[in-house]
């Protein structure tokens, strides 16, 4: 028997703009992205590469780009 899913109500989109809230996420060196991961996720997401797509289409010139 098959089952469909059906979500009522509306999907707000992720808005948040993917930046660093500090200016120096590079001097950390990319360790801190996965030893502090709660605390880069926080203060470094962009330079650790957390953003998504949608997100970085909202960035300023602070954002840094996704890696690879």
């Amino acid at each position: 028997m098959d089952f469909a899913a059906f979500v009522i109500g509306s999907v707000t989109p992720d808005t948040h703009v993917c930046q660093d809230k500090i200016d120096n996420c590079s001097q950390y060196g990319l360790t801190v992205c996965t030893t502090y991961q709660p605390w880069a996720r926080d203060h470094c997401s962009a330079y650790c590469g957390f953003c998504i797509a949608e997100q970085l289409a909202n960035a300023d010139s602070k954002t840094t780009t996704l890696r690879e």
